[in-house]
């Protein structure tokens, strides 16, 4: 089964940021073309940002890179950078081997402590060089971990199937690796879930889209127009939706309200009419006689009105006297059935909304 299951799949590209190794680049996309079976292209490489050392930033290098990459995604939906500058989201945190953007279009993985050529000095500085020797085949292996793992962040698979949670029973290329025994352990491949997520398998989930290449909940798919209102993106399906949001949640609110006091009226047919006071119980039989006679005159007028629109249009505006009687009582019968499925149903609606009996709790 395809990834994308309606057929379309995002354009993908690698950026080169400073001077990372070509290898780790070709690795990167090679991983992501044989994943998600597309054509990934190498695009041009751009500047490390000018910031690139965490060191002299309270804010860490992390973000700079980010921004740099989101530059650079014209003609393309999601773009994964290859740097030798290690991350860092802070100057005193550890080094990161990667970062996507969540439920984002960027994303950057670092060489830097996945290369046995990758050193830092003894100073710390964040400046990384290359032996010039071949990555190792368990070097490519965790490189092409590290990439899924970006890209599942961009995609949403961390957040709506991972989250903190290292799944033990189902390891996945999605799950937060911050150290290389936790790289090493982790397949190079997405787990049964994140697989069902990503071709539309899963009950629960909805795939990426067209216009929104995340994975989210199934019941947040109403509202996914939300993402591109944001980015000032809105598509013309957007404006109904946004009304068909809005009126789900003030229905779910409105019903919260109504079965709360209608919880405290009988149920239909637990009380009798006997246990009524008499002033109560008379003006109840009264509005239920007319409310009854009005309901049956209703539909006995509509089905009268349709059949003589019908016979107007068919045969022409005059009836014979025994047409008009035999129009008149089928007319009568219609109306008196169709009053008492109305009102049925209505009865219906009523104990719904009033919740289960105490004895069915």
């Amino acid at each position: 089964m395809a990834v994308f299951p309606h057929g379309s799949a995002p354009r993908v590209a690698v950026v080169p940021i400073g001077d990372p190794p070509t290898t780790a680049c070709e690795t990167v996309a090679a991983t992501l073309s044989e994943t998600f079976d597309l054509s990934v292209p190498i695009r041009q490489g751009i500047d490390a940002p000018a910031d690139k050392s965490a060191a002299d930033s309270p804010r860490g290098n992390a973000e700079p890179f980010l921004e740099s990459l989101g530059d650079e995604t014209d003609g393309i939906d999601l773009a994964v950078g290859v740097t030798e500058t290690p991350l860092r989201t802070h100057p005193s945190d550890r080094a990161l081997f990667g970062l996507g953007l969540e439920f984002g279009p960027v994303g950057v993985v670092s060489t830097a402590g996945l290369f046995s050529g990758d050193e830092s000095d003894d100073n710390g500085s964040d400046e990384y060089g290359s032996d010039g020797d071949e990555p190792s085949a368990l070097e490519r292996e965790r490189l092409a971990t590290e990439t899924l793992a970006v890209a599942g962040a961009m995609l949403g698979l961390r957040t709506s199937l991972h989250g903190t949670d290292v799944r033990a029973e189902q390891p996945c290329a999605g799950s937060a690796n911050d150290a290389l025994d936790q790289l090493d352990a982790a397949p190079a491949s997405y787990c049964e879930d994140c697989r069902r997520a990503l071709t539309g398998e899963s009950p629960v989930l909805e795939p990426p889209g067209p216009d929104g290449w995340i994975v989210r909940p199934r019941h947040e798919a109403v509202f996914a127009f939300a993402d591109r209102w944001a980015r000032g993106e809105p598509k013309w399906r957007d404006y109904p939706l946004m009304g068909t949001g809005l009126l789900v949640v003030n229905a779910e609110r409105l019903g919260s309200r109504l079965r709360a006091h209608l919880g405290r009226l009988p149920r239909p047919g637990s009380v009798s009419t006997r246990d009524l006071p008499r002033p109560v119980r008379a003006t109840y039989r009264i509005a239920h006689c007319w409310s009854t006679v009005a309901c049956y005159l209703f539909w006995i007028f509509v089905w009268l009105r349709a059949f003589v629109d019908v016979h107007a249009g068919l045969f022409g505006t005059a009836f014979s006297a025994g047409g008009l009687v035999a129009l008149v009582a089928v007319g009568v019968v219609l109306g008196i059935v169709t009053g008492r499925f109305v009102a049925a149903i209505a009865g219906g609606f009523y104990g719904g909304l009033r919740g289960p009996a105490a004895g069915n709790r």
